[in-house]
């Protein structure tokens, strides 16, 4: 009995350290980001108060925050919807520094107009994006190629299905998402009537035809987006950016544009009508992108 009692509260202390609220013995110490990630400020608890830290992008529960050179990840449960009521006030966001798997900020709550607010972060069903150091990933399977002198009717056709490696800036366009239906199983995204649907060249289908073809819908709520990968004048839609931490990163990057290189393959150069209605030269099968000094690998 004594065993099992043990077990059970070794249990308990398992489910309170998968998900952070904010709570008693914490050492915040108000730092920047840069001093945070460096150490320059101490905490016992590497535990910080951020004063309206520069929020690059943010979708579902992650956000990436940056100070110069200093990128970081927040992991915080419903941030997008709390950072719309954040903005254009002065407030502190309240975090802890956390050292695996690689180190990023967990949200503990938030200071606005004086008054402290408790916050969670929750890592399960959408895990945090997987970073490697460069020099822990070969990438020399990638065909390594100068993409600026492709021009706007494309790139060449006979790249079709070769693994390379190319400069490129990503653009974003805005979908709105209510209706979105993700089928999990079939990796199918469709939106009747819109341009997600057309973009991804998929058939409008009904609820019941995608639990037929063996996936459990469910509606995503908030903005989605499709990215376009630009190399020289030629555009690549990138259809299948489906984590949410790894589109905060790529929205990272669109809304900095600035430009980095991408791994993957072109799955299909598009016929000129549907060029002109999609507005990209084909469709790219993205596995592996660069920010902040690191790859991001697509899972």
């Amino acid at each position: 009995m004594r065993r099992l009692a043990q077990w059970t509260l070794v249990g308990m202390a398992t489910l309170v350290l998968s998900c952070g609220v904010l709570g008693g013995g914490e050492d915040y110490k108000d730092a920047t980001i840069e001093q945070a990630m460096t150490g320059e400020v101490e905490s016992s608890t590497d535990s910080y108060r951020l004063a309206n830290p520069q929020v690059v992008a943010v979708k579902g529960d992650y956000a990436v925050l940056r100070e110069g050179r200093y990128v970081q990840i927040l992991a915080a449960d419903g941030f997008d919807t709390l950072y719309t009521e954040l903005q254009g006030k002065d407030h502190m966001l309240l975090v802890k520094k956390w050292p695996n798997p690689y180190p990023h900020f967990r949200f503990q709550g938030y200071v606005l107009e004086g008054e402290e607010h408790a916050g969670t972060w929750i890592l399960g069903e959408s895990e945090l994006p997987l970073l490697i150091d460069p020099r822990l990933y070969d990438v020399s399977r990638f065909a390594k190629l100068d993409a600026s002198g492709w021009e706007a009717s494309g790139p060449p056709r006979d790249l079709v299905d070769q693994n390379i490696w190319i400069q490129v800036r990503v653009d974003k366009i805005e979908v709105e998402a209510e209706d979105l239906q993700v089928v999990e199983e079939t990796d199918l995204i469709v939106q009747p009537e819109s341009l997600l649907a057309a973009a991804l060249g998929e058939e409008a289908v009904s609820d019941t035809e995608m639990v037929m073809r063996g996936g459990a819908a469910r509606t995503r709520r908030g903005q989605e987006y499709l990215f376009i990968a630009e190399a020289g004048g030629a555009k690549l839609m990138l259809p299948r950016v489906q984590e949410d931490g790894v589109k905060a990163l790529m929205l990272a990057l669109a809304n900095e544009g600035k430009p980095f290189f991408m791994g993957g393959y072109i799955t299909e150069l598009f016929p000129r009508r549907r060029q002109a209605e999609v507005g990209a030269n084909g469709s790219f099968q993205l596995q592996v992108f660069e920010y902040g000094g690191k790859y991001v690998i697509l899972r």
